[in-house]
């Protein structure tokens, strides 16, 4: 910033235990943290949390008593920092860490009587956190980018987890990640990003995602 201080993004990788019927396991969990230097980078402070990750399991007991519920995690990577003026106090500096968020959820699913987790059906969405006192502690993620869908759901995108035991199946194939963040010189917050469009990350007719912030 412009009183010298020094910040550093990372992600930190933790354990969470979860349990959904007879399923009990552990998933791990990525989640952006930053450190800061006063001392041009000689010595780092402990890093704070600025984006956590989770999992969660939603129970939904069919009328033959199996749970069918699901499991999701989320997990924050691809961290890009900035730091610029505040839009509204040109003197203050405010931290921007961009990232993106992959969702996967797994339904549970049978062979026999023996349970097991389906193949995830992910959703990735581009988010930013702010900090305006030196990254000691951080806003609630705001959402820049729309959330898009990879992968075979029995639900429509969007949907909870008790109507995503009923429906037909939806397969969609759209990633955004590997976003960029900037401030420009009268505070507005600029982030852009890569989608893949619906053709799948590996096709080739991806497109650049832009959105402006005026509002910290």
């Amino acid at each position: 910033d412009r009183e010298g201080t020094v910040y550093i993004a990372m992600i930190t990788i933790g354990v969470r235990e979860f349990v959904l019927g007879t399923i009990s396991s552990q998933v791990t969990v990525l989640q952006m943290a930053v450190a800061t230097s006063f001392d041009g980078g000689l010595s780092w402070s402990e890093p704070q949390l600025a984006a956590p990750g989770g999992v969660a399991a939603v129970s939904n007991v069919d009328a033959e008593g199996k749970e069918r519920g699901t499991i999701t995690t989320v997990d924050n990577d691809k961290p890009w920092m900035t730091v610029g003026p505040s839009p509204t106090d040109p003197d203050k500096d405010v931290i921007y860490l961009s990232y993106t968020e992959f969702e996967q959820t797994s339904s549970v699913l049978y062979a026999d009587e023996l349970a097991f987790l389906s193949s995830p059906f992910l959703a990735t969405q581009i988010k930013v956190v702010a900090s305006d006192d030196g990254g000691q502690t951080w806003s609630s993620p705001v959402p820049v980018s729309e959330k898009v869908f990879s992968g075979f759901s029995m639900a429509s995108p969007g949907q909870d987890a008790a109507q995503q035991q009923t429906g037909e199946g939806t397969f969609t194939s759209r990633v955004v990640q590997g976003s960029q963040v900037d401030v420009l010189p009268d505070g507005t917050l600029a982030v852009c990003w890569y989608d893949s469009t619906d053709d799948g990350s590996d096709t080739g007719l991806a497109t650049v995602g832009f959105a402006t912030s005026n509002d910290e």
